[in-house]
């Protein structure tokens, strides 16, 4: 199933706090939260025709791009469970958002393919 990390990972709460937000992808989260620019996964693997496998760059450059992603996820769980406190959202994302992470990964498992958007 997964734990807190796959939770937060996925960011439902950046949804109950700003459903407006057009982007809700990591790389778009830090921006606006944190006034950060991360390193996109483009950037380490290419895109289209030129695009490479991870397990074909450099373990140093893989671990400095996953640090960074669990760095970002922390510190945006610290920036947005406050908002979801001080905006009375914090029983729909543990009664309602974390419960459907867990239904839409098992529709995942299943076969059924999701947008991530």
């Amino acid at each position: 199933m997964g734990g807190p990390s796959t939770i937060w990972k996925r960011r439902p709460d950046s949804r109950l706090v700003n459903p407006s937000l057009r982007q809700h992808n990591l790389d778009a989260l830090a921006l606006e939260h944190l006034n950060y620019h991360k390193i996109a996964a483009s950037d380490l693997i290419g895109k289209g025709k030129k695009q490479v496998s991870m397990a074909q760059i450099a373990v140093v450059e893989v671990a400095r791009y996953a640090c960074e992603d669990a760095d970002i996820t922390f510190r945006l769980r610290n920036e947005l469970q406050p908002k979801l406190d001080n905006g009375g959202l914090t029983d729909l994302f543990r009664e309602v958002e974390i419960p459907l992470i867990f239904v839409l990964q098992d529709v995942e498992h299943a076969g059924v393919s999701l947008d991530d958007v």
